[in-house]
Parts: C-alpha cells; structure tokens; sequence
C-alpha cells in the first residue's frame, strides 16, 4: 500500500564536482526513489536513451555524491540503511561496493582528496548522527551522535570542517575530531526556519542555505560563520545549486512548483522565477551552464533541463520520483557546490515509508 511520507529533508551535500575522465562523455546520475534504481543521462548527446543502474535491495535511494575525480558515486539509500558505492569510470556505471550503516541515511559528501566519505542520518528525537567513511576501504570509521533531524551535509574545500543542517540551526564541525569519535562543533548558526539544502562555493568563503519553513535563503560567510545575506524565493526551498560562474544561485521550490534565479552576491532575484510545475527537488548544473531539475512528484519520471540563457524547458525521461539529493551532474570543471535537496512535507510519494 503505497502511502504518502513527509520529505523533512534537505541534502546538502557537498561535494568536489570531478573532473571528467579523458574522451568520456559527461553524466548525470540520478536516484529514482520510486523504482528504486539510478537513471545515466548523457549529457554529450542529448537524444541517447538513457542507462539504468539497478541497486539491489534498495528502498529509497535518496542522497548523491560523486568524488571529484569522477571515478565513485555513492548513492545513500534511505529505507535499508546503505551507501552504495558505483564505479563511474565504466559505462554504464559498476556497483563495486554496498556499505552498511545506521537507519535513515539522507545526504552524502565527499572530502576534496576522496579519502572520505561523510553521511548524514536525519533521525528524529534519537538516531540523529554523522558517519565517516574510508573511501579506499569501504569501511566505517565512525559513526557520531549528532544534531537532531539531520538533513544535507557538507564539507569545506580544506577538508577541515563539517557542515550539518540540522531542525533548528547549520552546525559547524571539526572534521577530524569527528573521525576520532569526539563532537567538536566549532559554530552554530541559526541562519533560516528549517534549514535544508547547503550549497558551498568553490573557494569555501561562502555557504548558502534555504528554509523549507521560511522560504528564504540566507548566505554564511565561513570566516566568520555570521549571515551576510538573506533573500525570499518561493514556497519550500528544497534545493540550491550555483552556476559554473558562482554569479546566479538556482533554488529549486518545491512548494510552489518554480525555479528562483538569485544573484548569488545579493540574494536578490536575477530573472523571473521558472515555472516548472510539479515537485521541483534536486537541481545541479552542467559545464555549459544548463540546470537540471528533477520532479519527486508522486509518478513523475523527468528531469527538467533549463537553457541558463533564455529559461527554455525541455524533459529528459528518467526513473519514478527521481530525487537527486546532492550533486549528480559531472563537469570536467567541477564546481563545489554542497547541496541541495528537501522536499516539502507531503509533497512526495514513493512507497510505504521514507524521510518525514
């Protein structure tokens, strides 16, 4: 009996967008929470029918990361309590590893040397928590009570520091206290209601953070860890992605079924929202600039793509309920961008359970 969940959550994930193998094709990888699976979109030739990349045993696979090599994507899978770990130097993709971990993984990011893997487990009174992952190994290396209803997670260029969206605030964690098993939270900033999706730029000096209940989004300067800009889009901001030039942010709002264009200084509009319909969740951009943007609607099976220039819209066919809860889109000048993705409450159904 299918029945219908609340999505409180958010992904930031952050992650080093890879660089592109030499003469491979670009890629966006996408989770399909409904048909549980991954959907190969090639980005260099438009028309190809896409590949599917099945997860065995997977109930809601939900979070995404690629390493920014481009050579692992880790896929967290919601409802069994699983990282699974895809070799994308081969195409279609390669399970190579199934890792697993506590109930309720929700985001995931990579470190910039790919030495570690970060999770985030929403969990609820209890449960809330970050795992560490070696990625050479596959093994646990810890895992850390933490926060309270987690949502996306990620991870400073320098490797140094831990950013975790928790309910009620972004928590600032030391990286390697973490790994040792110790709760070093070095800041908390209380920046939107309900804080969700995480973007980072490329240099580190600025986070980006949506409230799914304020329907803002706010910017962190991380020297400070101090608010440095707040702007209002549409109604639940679920999720955040910058353009190649960091000059636009695109917030997807999965509320009012739109995509805000925001100067990425300012947090004030640069265009006329995009009106897209459905439920407009993760989002992530290509070298050249396009957004795409998948729809978690309850049956949907597209991906929005949107000409950067004129705001065109065109669909891409993928798995049911697609959710791309980090960044899924290869470039070969990767652009670190620690998102993204939360749903409404309500806004989605995929099956008899899943992130509320």
């Amino acid at each position: 009996m299918v029945r219908r969940f609340r999505l409180t959550t958010l992904v930031a994930l952050f992650v080093l967008i890879p660089a592109v193998a030499a003469g491979a094709a670009p890629f966006a990888y996408i989770p399909n929470s409904g048909s549980s699976n991954v959907t190969v979109l090639d980005l260099a030739a438009g028309s190809a029918p896409p590949a599917t990349v099945a997860l065995p045993g997977a109930s809601l696979p939900w979070g995404v990361a690629l390493n920014r090599a481009g050579t692992r994507l880790y896929v967290t899978n919601f409802g069994n309590g699983a990282v699974y770990v895809l070799d994308t130097a081969a195409h279609p993709p390669v399970l190579v590893a199934t890792i697993a971990v506590r109930p309720m993984p929700i985001a995931v990011a990579v470190n910039a040397a790919g030495t570690r893997v970060y999770v985030s487990h929403q969990g609820f009174n209890t449960g809330a928590a970050v795992t560490v992952i070696d990625a050479a190994t596959h093994a646990v290396l810890r895992t850390v009570d933490v926060g309270m209803r987690n949502t996306a997670i990620a991870v400073h260029p320098d490797g140094s520091r831990v950013y975790l969206a928790t309910s009620s605030s972004v928590l600032v964690l030391d990286a390697g206290r973490l790994e040792s098993g110790a709760v070093d939270i070095q800041a908390t900033v209380v920046a939107t209601r309900r804080p969700y999706a995480l973007a980072m730029n490329a240099s580190g000096s600025r986070l980006y953070v949506s409230g799914q209940a304020s329907g803002t989004v706010a910017a962190i300067d991380t020297a400070t860890n101090t608010l440095v800009a707040e702007g209002f889009v549409g109604i639940s901001p679920v999720g955040l992605a910058l353009s190649p030039d960091e000059r636009r942010l695109y917030v997807a709002n999965s509320g009012s079924g739109t995509l805000s264009v925001l100067d990425a200084i300012t947090l004030q509009p640069a265009a006329v929202d995009v009106i897209l319909g459905g439920a407009p969740s993760g989002v992530d951009v290509s070298a050249d600039g396009r957004i795409f943007v998948t729809n978690s609607a309850p049956g949907a099976n597209i991906v929005w793509v949107i000409d950067p220039a004129t705001f065109a819209v065109s669909t891409r066919t993928v798995g049911v309920s697609p959710v791309a809860f980090g960044n899924f889109v290869q470039r070969p000048a990767f652009v670190e961008t620690a998102l993204q993705l939360s749903v409404a409450p309500s806004s989605v159904v995929v099956g008899s359970s899943g992130p509320v």
